[in-house]
């Protein structure tokens, strides 16, 4: 199993390489710890504090009376990621952000906000960015059932790729709550898909022929060449370097025998 040390990280290998020298690496990456919560409107609907949260995130939409006053609380739901980091070769397939809810009667439209950040807290200003200033807005669809599942643009990650982490909010305009569960190791979670692309292996030395083999091909150069002199130095069949084709040749066309390696 392929699985790369970074912190917040879950990796799970999916798909192995492929002739190809690539492998696509599906990667579940939990929010990091304590950095999860509401963002609260306790009046006039405008968000006004955050309050972190462990359980249950309540999703809901405060309500204007007759007389245009705010009634109940508007709280929308934020949590922080870590953003795996992708090598100069590799390719972002997809990202999903993937949940449950407690509930299945609040189908319907909401409302989905990125906002990409250097930080490793929700502080203050990204709270106040993912409201007020987020990177990226998408309309959702909240299904009929428990779970959930959105596809994120992996475009927006590319564009934003100098970042290491992103705050998403995720919202139901309803007034009856939508509670979101956020326990440990039961929150909410990104998915990304990566295919990886491996270095090409060095060539060995003692694939003379470069066919991926040491082999009968490589053996007859150097006993076609037995004795000669060789300049420069180190290049065809002189695998040792000292430029001459002697028994230290043939004895590392033997010890290598078999696959390039």
């Amino acid at each position: 199993m392929r699985t790369r040390k970074t912190s917040f990280l879950s990796f799970l290998l999916l798909v192995l390489c492929s002739p190809t020298l690539a492998e696509e690496l599906v990667i579940e990456v939990e929010q990091v710890p304590g950095e999860a919560g509401v963002i609260y409107a306790s009046a006039c609907c405008a968000p006004d504090f955050f309050f972190p949260v462990e359980g249950y995130l309540p999703v809901n939409n405060c309500a204007v009376n007759t007389s245009n006053t705010c009634v109940l609380n508007r709280s929308v739901a934020c949590w922080l990621y870590p953003i795996p980091e992708l090598g100069p070769d590799d390719t972002l397939v997809s990202v999903k952000f993937d949940g449950e809810r407690t509930s299945k009667e609040l189908s319907g439209t909401g409302i989905l906000q990125l906002k990409f950040t250097s930080s490793a807290v929700l502080t203050s200003q990204v709270l106040f960015d993912i409201v007020n200033d987020p990177d990226r807005v998408d309309t959702i669809s909240w299904g009929i059932l428990p779970g959930f599942s959105f596809n994120l643009f992996t475009s927006t990650f590319t564009a934003f790729s100098e970042f290491s982490y992103v705050a998403i909010l995720a919202y139901k305009p309803s007034i009856v709550p939508n509670y979101i569960l956020n326990f440990p190791d039961e929150g909410p979670v990104l998915e990304f898909v990566i295919d990886v692309q491996e270095p090409k292996p060095e060539p060995c030395p003692q694939d003379l022929n470069n066919s991926g083999f040491v082999d009968g091909g490589d053996l007859t150069q150097v006993l076609g060449s037995w004795g000669l002199v060789i300049d420069p130095p180190g290049s065809g069949p002189d695998i040792t370097g000292d430029g001459l084709v002697t028994g230290m040749d043939l004895a590392q066309i033997l010890s290598f025998w078999g696959p390039c390696r």
